[in-house]
């Protein structure tokens, strides 16, 4: 089942960019932030992570996009939602 993660993490590099792309459904919040639909696990997540930077730092949460509030682009607001509408929350 698909769930929504968020990630953050230290070293920006082509490398973890290319592999949080490859984990499913995107998008980039902050430089070193980004949400994720993905069928994986935070622990599992984590370890792909970790497997391609040197500073092992990293935060992999599971997040239920239920309720929330905020101000981000337009374009955030628009992939959240079509999001959530694929997602059994």
């Amino acid at each position: 089942m698909k769930k929504f993660f968020i990630i953050q993490f230290v070293e920006n590099t082509d490398a973890t960019e290319a592999l949080i792309k490859s984990l499913g459904s995107h998008y980039k919040l902050f430089e070193n932030q980004w949400i994720v639909v993905s069928d994986s696990t935070a622990k599992l997540i984590y370890e792909k992570i970790s497997a391609v930077t040197v500073n092992k730092s990293a935060l992999v949460l599971k997040v239920d996009p239920v309720e929330y509030w905020g101000r981000m682009d337009t374009k955030f607001w628009d992939w959240l939602n079509e999001e959530k509408n694929q997602v059994k929350l």
